[in-house]
């Protein structure tokens, strides 16, 4: 079993009652769900998934949501290759890359699955229901599942890249320990849960170390500016312009992020002077 669905397990058994994920929605209305919550959901998934997918990779489109984050879950405790991808691909995108990997199943909002080719099984997301309870016995132990991600293409005509489950063990461990997150922290996520930044902190570091995950639906500088003063955040993974961003809302709004210990940058190059524009704000 790899090492994120054995530190769900581990989590659920041990602090079954303990936030595992605060959801603000797009409206600003927060869900809270604890471990024993995620896990469930992610089992009951994943017992669907053994069902209809068979060995096939699986699509996985959303945004960041309790629900995306179980999709995710549940394909690589399925053991199944997940290909996440984002919700406002086109007909053709989701068409061509469902091809490409020979998919027979998206899990996905309504207004994606709309465009997905129709011989593919689709699963909402708005089907995942958080009120299930699942024994964790019922689904088996299959072979460890792994991500399908297309290449930026900067170098070369894009590709599928595999992720092994071996990858996202390596990588997973090693953010865990490199970047210092613990089941203490609590991690702000306003970077794409279908990116593999995201993937890495949120779904591989996140859940294994057992931190708190804050999903934010997507950048407002200053929606995450308050969080960040008044939600406890520890840990903030940011690409370098939402750092710019924030250092420039601070300037105009003075305020401590008293909690802040750790803020990861990634993406792309991070300018020394955004650097210390964020560390003075």
């Amino acid at each position: 079993m790899s090492a994120v669905v054995s530190g769900l397990a581990r989590h659920a058994r041990e602090r079954p009652e303990a936030v595992a994920v605060c959801d603000l929605g797009p409206g600003g209305d927060s869900r809270r769900f604890d471990w024993r919550t995620l896990e469930a959901a992610t089992l009951h998934l994943a017992g669907r998934l053994v069902a209809e997918a068979g060995d096939a990779p699986v699509l996985v489109s959303g945004g960041n949501r309790f629900e995306m984050l179980v999709a995710l879950l549940a394909g690589l405790r399925a053991g199944l290759a997940v290909a996440p991808v984002a919700p406002e691909s086109t007909a053709h995108e989701l068409r061509e890359l469902s091809e490409e990997i020979g998919a027979r199943v998206a899990i996905a909002d309504p207004e994606t699955r709309e465009r997905m080719d129709p011989s593919l099984r689709g699963i909402g997301l708005d089907e995942i229901d958080p009120g299930v309870r699942v024994d964790p016995g019922a689904v088996g132990d299959p072979p460890r599942g792994s991500v399908l991600l297309r290449s930026s293409g900067t170098t070369g005509p894009p590709k599928i890249v595999r992720r092994t489950a071996e990858a996202l063990d390596a990588v997973g461990v090693g953010c865990r320990d490199r970047v210092g997150i613990s089941e203490a922290d609590r991690m702000l996520v306003a970077i794409p849960l279908y990116h593999s930044y995201g993937i890495d902190m949120a779904v591989l570091c996140g859940v294994l170390s057992g931190a708190r995950l804050l999903l934010h639906p997507g950048f407002d500088a200053g929606r995450v500016r308050a969080a960040l003063e008044q939600d406890g955040v520890t840990c903030f993974p940011a690409v370098p312009v939402m750092l710019d961003a924030l250092a420039r809302t601070g300037e105009r709004r003075a305020g401590p992020a008293p909690a802040l210990r750790r803020v990861v940058s990634a993406g792309s190059p991070l300018p020394p002077e955004v650097a210390s524009r964020f560390a003075e704000a």
